[in-house]
């Protein structure tokens, strides 16, 4: 008769009360990468410098070209580089073209089943208002230093 080892209980894993996502974090990567190159750079060297997959950077340029952070060339010496300089590109618009408004809770973005007696609404109106404000106060010069 075999005994197998007793089931552990897996922790429930938190991922804490915010996170920055693995597409913005890797948003930021793709984009350092360009600011710190004065040539246009291929998707594939970007993904084999840093470890990350191809296929998953090639829709973040998509994203991040039609946000107009980003811009393609073709050609033998072709490649993605930033569209504006680093300092006029802050992190707001880069996680808002990544993923959305910045929202801390989704009833910021479509009515809540509270109606008029959510007692929570309008702070966390406000919080979210100064996250924004925070991240938008960021610019990718802040990676690169």
């Amino acid at each position: 008769m075999i005994k197998t080892a007793p089931k552990l209980r897996k922790k429930p894993q938190h991922s804490g009360s915010m996170h920055i996502t693995k597409k913005v974090d890797y948003g930021l990567v793709f984009l350092v990468e360009l600011a710190q190159s004065k040539i246009p750079l291929s998707i594939q060297s970007i993904a084999k410098a840093q470890g990350a997959p191809y296929s998953f950077l090639q829709k973040l340029a998509q994203d991040l070209q039609q946000a107009n952070l980003i811009k393609s060339t073709k050609g033998a010496h072709g490649g993605y580089s930033l569209k504006k300089t680093p300092s006029k590109i802050n992190l707001k618009e880069i996680i808002e073209a990544l993923e959305g408004p910045i929202t801390l809770t989704p009833c910021l973005r479509t009515p809540c089943n509270c109606g008029k007696n959510c007692r929570i609404k309008s702070v966390l109106t406000e919080l979210n208002l100064e996250i924004a404000t925070s991240f938008a106060k960021k610019n990718l010069n802040h990676f690169l230093t």
